[in-house]
């Protein structure tokens, strides 16, 4: 937790998106994965979205040489998904055989096993962030166990950040003050049941605040909509 802390108070101080993305990269390194694409749909850049990685020239080369940004199935899946999920080169259930050759090519380049973290930051539109590796599945499956829980906070920490350097107004999310009690007491782990208990409500009335909580920060869990509420302000750390 140690490094999170530091690395979530680097990420505060980061100037631009750029200085963001060498930070990121560094900190991913120390958990096990060599490199990282991320990908907003919510932020235009230069006529297509905001995006950034650390992909080597070779693999970067045969990407656009192959248009292979037409079928990648991990972007194609991380379009979609609302949770993580982990992806490697010898899975192709599912896939057709130039995926399965894509994803053959990415593993000599280094990117035989991955992690993606989706997002939804700005109304529906999606953003998610990938790190891979080109360990063992073994050890690749070892570095999962140990640092997913970290790995998905730095990643929506990251997404947040991103939105507020690249968009040129920050995000307004505006809560009742019943809604940010709630979310005051969910950043300290309290549980429906507690909270119920604390604000004197129904455990029905704290489910539907989270509802109504998640629709307006256009989030889909609780651990995401306290980092966004952290983020921008809206409750005290």
């Amino acid at each position: 937790m140690k490094k999170l802390d530091h690395f979530l108070g680097e990420i505060a101080e980061a100037k631009t998106p750029d200085d963001l993305a060498l930070l990121f990269a560094k900190q991913i390194q120390s958990l096990g994965f060599a490199t990282f694409a991320y990908f907003n749909f919510a932020v235009p850049e230069n006529d297509w979205v905001a995006h950034r990685h650390n992909y080597g020239l070779k693999w970067q080369d045969r990407y656009l040489d192959e248009n292979y940004g037409d079928i990648d199935p991990v972007f194609q899946h991380g379009m979609r998904a609302r949770l993580p999920f982990a992806w490697g080169s010898q899975d192709a259930s599912g896939l057709t055989a130039r995926q399965v050759q894509m994803m053959h090519e990415a593993r000599d380049c280094g990117l035989g096993n991955g992690f993606t973290v989706p997002n939804k930051t700005i109304g529906l539109k999606p953003s998610f962030i990938s790190v891979a590796s080109d360990e063992t599945d073994a050890s690749f499956q070892s570095a999962i166990r140990h640092n997913a829980s970290e790995l998905h906070i730095l990643s929506l920490h990251f997404d947040a950040h991103f939105a507020e350097l690249s968009l040129p107004q920050p995000l307004v999310c505006v809560l009742t003050p019943r809604e940010l009690e709630v979310m005051k007491w969910a950043k300290d782990g309290k549980t429906n049941g507690e909270i119920s208990d604390i604000l004197h409500i129904s455990g029905k009335t704290v489910e539907n605040h989270f509802t109504n909580i998640y629709n307006k920060l256009g989030v889909y869990s609780r651990t995401h909509a306290v980092v966004k509420c952290l983020t921008e302000g809206l409750i005290a750390p």
